[in-house]
C-alpha cells in the first residue's frame, strides 16, 4: 500500500530510495535497474520501497521531479537556476541536481526526463496563469514542448560538452528561457 505526505520521515525515505536509485543508474542503464537493485542500495525492505511507490516508474518521476523542482535542497527549481543570470554551477548540490538529470537522460531515460518536465512546466506554467483552473492555450502548449525539448536536449550533450560550449550552451538556454517566457505571456494575455 502506497502513501502520499507521511511528513519528515516518509520524505527522507523517499529521498534515500531515490538516492539509492541514482546511485544504481550510475552502474546500469535504466531498463537494468530493477527495484530489488534499488531496495539493496538502500538497505531497506520490499515493503518499505512499495509503502511510498507503486514501482520503479513511480520512483523514477518522483525522483526527477524532486531533482528539477529543488535542485539545490532550499526549494530552487532547475528552471530558476538555469534562468537566473549566473547559475551556481559551483555549488555541489546543484551540480549534482544537474548530474543526476543528465545520468537518467545518458542511460535511456530521455522520454521518460523529457515527460516530466514537461508535465512540469505545464503545472508552473498553469497555477501561474490560470490560477482559477483551465488549460492553457494549444500554442502555450506547443511553446513550453519546445522549450523543454531544447533543454533536454542541451542536458544530453552536457557530459561530452568542452567548458565553452558549456558556457554558450547554459547562455543560449536563458535567452531561450526568456525568449520562451514572453511567448507564453503574451499568448496567455492573447487567450484571455
Amino acid at each position: 500500500m502506497r502513501r502520499e505526505g507521511g511528513g519528515r520521515a516518509a520524505a527522507r525515505m523517499r529521498e534515500r530510495l531515490a538516492d539509492a536509485f541514482w546511485e544504481c543508474l550510475d552502474a546500469a542503464r535504466l531498463d537494468a535497474v530493477s527495484v530489488g537493485d534499488v531496495i539493496a542500495a538502500a538497505g531497506v525492505s520490499r515493503g518499505s520501497f512499495y509503502y511510498h511507490f507503486a514501482d520503479k516508474d513511480e520512483l523514477v518521476r518522483w525522483a526527477l521531479r524532486h531533482e528539477v523542482i529543488d535542485v539545490d535542497r532550499r526549494g530552487t527549481s532547475l528552471v530558476a537556476v538555469m534562468a537566473g543570470p549566473e547559475p551556481d554551477d559551483e555549488d555541489p548540490i546543484v551540480a549534482r541536481g544537474v548530474r543526476r538529470i543528465c545520468l537518467l537522460i545518458d542511460r535511456g531515460g530521455m522520454d521518460v526526463a523529457y515527460d516530466a518536465m514537461l508535465e512540469l512546466a505545464i503545472e508552473f506554467w498553469t497555477r501561474a496563469q490560470r490560477p482559477e483552473g483551465g488549460r492553457l492555450p494549444d500554442e502555450v502548449v506547443a511553446a513550453l514542448e519546445y522549450g523543454v525539448g531544447g533543454l533536454v536536449g542541451m542536458l544530453s550533450r552536457a557530459d561530452t560538452s568542452t567548458e565553452a560550449h558549456r558556457r554558450a550552451s547554459v547562455a543560449f538556454l536563458r535567452e531561450q528561457h526568456a525568449r520562451l517566457r514572453e511567448h507564453v505571456l503574451s499568448e496567455v494575455l492573447v487567450a484571455s
